[in-house]
C-alpha cells in the first residue's frame, strides 16, 4: 500500500497497481480545531483533524465526523465515509465504527 495514491511505486518504480477498498482504519492521532484560520470553516468549528492508520503503518490525514472529542481514544476503529463538498467533489472522512 502507498499513500498518497500516486501512479508509480516510490520503492521499485513500478506503474502496476490495484485500488484497494478501505473499509476501516485505526485512529492514530488527532487535534480539535476550535478556531479555524480559514473563514469558510468557521461554521464547522469545533471539528477534529486526525491521522488514521490505514495499514502498513501509513497515516492518512483526514477529518473525524460523528463523534464528540471526549469520546476519542488512540487505536479506536473508524470507518471511511465520503462528504460532498463544493465543486462536485467528495472527500474521505472517518467515523467511529458502530
Amino acid at each position: 500500500m502507498r499513500f498518497p495514491p500516486v501512479g508509480i511505486c516510490h520503492n521499485c518504480r513500478s506503474t502496476d497497481y490495484d485500488w484497494v477498498d478501505l473499509k476501516e482504519a485505526k485512529l492514530y492521532s488527532w487535534v480539535v480545531i476550535d478556531r479555524p484560520v480559514i473563514a469558510s470553516l468557521a461554521d464547522q468549528a469545533p471539528y477534529i483533524a486526525a491521522l488514521v492508520d490505514i495499514g502498513d503503518d501509513i497515516h492518512m490525514p483526514t477529518n473525524l465526523a460523528g463523534v464528540e472529542p471526549q469520546m476519542l481514544e488512540a487505536g479506536m476503529t473508524v470507518t471511511v465515509d465520503f462528504q460532498d463538498i463544493e465543486g462536485g467533489f467528495s472527500i474521505p472522512v472517518f467515523r467511529p465504527k458502530d
